[in-house]
């Protein structure tokens, strides 16, 4: 894998927490039901969903390689857009 396609795996693992971030925000309240049945499957559901996403996206990009780095790319874009969205919404 040359240089150029791992600056746009790591570019995209770091949207793709960001917009992690923003549908896990967005359907909090969805995946938090009172029932802990139907939490269990929503948050299993949401869980599974983006993996695949994800898998999806760096198998058209770089033919599914996967590095460390982009997992833990993908993991501090979803923790920066975390805490961005939680102070913009305690205002």
């Amino acid at each position: 894998m040359n240089l150029y396609i791992q600056i746009i795996s790591l570019t995209v693992s770091f949207i793709y927490g960001v917009f992690v971030s923003i549908t896990y925000n967005i359907f909090y309240n969805y995946l938090y039901i009172n029932n802990k049945i139907y939490s269990f499957f929503n948050t299993f559901l949401y869980n599974i969903l983006s993996t695949i996403i994800y898998f999806k996206l760096l198998y058209i990009i770089n033919g599914g390689i996967i590095n460390i780095s982009f997992i833990l790319t993908s993991i501090l874009g979803f923790l920066l857009s975390n805490k961005i969205f939680t102070k913009k919404m305690s205002k």
